[in-house]
């Protein structure tokens, strides 16, 4: 589980999360990841898959129009 704790409160942010796909390998299948892009606040939290030997990340940016949000699932 990832805590968003650390961000500023009353603060809507888009997450780009880059992650392992459900059928990632790291001998078989090492390039297999999603993309999502998501909402989040300092309240939300996130469970992602993670693969031995494989990983992910999340690129954070503060929602400044609310047409950046469009078709965006809060967590």
């Amino acid at each position: 589980k990832i805590h968003f704790s650390f961000l500023e409160p009353k603060t809507t942010y888009v997450a780009t999360i880059y992650a392992d796909a459900e059928d990632a390998n790291y001998q078989t299948n090492p390039q297999a990841y999603t993309i999502q892009k998501v909402l989040v606040t300092n309240k939300s939290k996130l469970t992602l898959h993670s693969v031995a030997g494989g990983g992910y990340a999340i690129s954070l940016y503060p929602l400044t129009d609310k047409a950046q949000a469009k078709g965006l699932k809060k967590q």
